[in-house]
């Protein structure tokens, strides 16, 4: 029988990425880039670090359903087999499509679907405290992405503002990037610390 995945390592490897998007950061603002470059290197960042979190948060799904099916079978009212491949557990997650969510209430609904209310991963999510970051996180992703009046709009909501120049201007001011990067590194590390595979 195949390994058995883990969410420690995705969740270890989210931490390094997150150290990296600083590290990217400090280099770009202390090599003299202008201020329009490091705008948008704060939207390339907060891009990154969502794309990675969304990586993480895939592959403890997968995690969690590979080991357990049974919260999916009550969800779905069948019963699922015990043992299901990685690619099974993926497509039965993103099916043909691909893995996106709204905000915090999105993401914690997955995680009671696919790996049940009291799977760790659950816990951590749903925690209040991190309902602003995680919001904000994905709010200033699309705008930063789509530069659309939706996605605007919805950005102001997440910062509680009236206006906004562009994702990056508002992410490079008051370490507003940095404080996202620090709340997603601790988010993974509790789901490290917390994993019990």
């Amino acid at each position: 029988m195949a390994k058995k995945k883990s969410s420690r390592i995705p969740a270890e490897r989210f931490i390094s990425e997150c150290a990296e998007i600083t590290e990217f950061l400090e280099f770009t603002i202390s090599n003299n880039a202008s201020d329009k470059h490091i705008s948008w290197a704060h939207e390339y960042a907060i891009m990154k670090l969502y794309r990675e979190f969304e990586q993480m948060l895939l592959e403890c799904l997968i995690a969690g359903l590979n080991r357990n099916t049974s919260a999916l079978s009550d969800y779905q009212g069948f019963e699922f087999p015990k043992n299901l491949t990685d690619e099974v557990c993926e497509y039965l997650i993103i099916g043909n499509g691909y893995f996106d969510f709204k905000g915090q209430k999105e993401i914690v609904n997955k995680c009671k679907r696919f790996v049940g209310e009291n799977n760790f991963l659950t816990t951590v999510l749903k925690d209040p405290s991190y309902k602003d970051t995680l919001n904000k996180l994905l709010a200033l992703r699309n705008y930063a992405a789509h530069d659309s009046s939706q996605s605007k709009k919805r950005a102001l909501d997440s910062i509680g503002a009236q206006r906004i120049g562009t994702a990056g201007s508002y992410l490079k001011t008051q370490g507003r990037c940095q404080s996202i990067i620090s709340e997603m590194r601790s988010i993974a590390q509790r789901i490290a610390e917390e994993a019990p595979y």
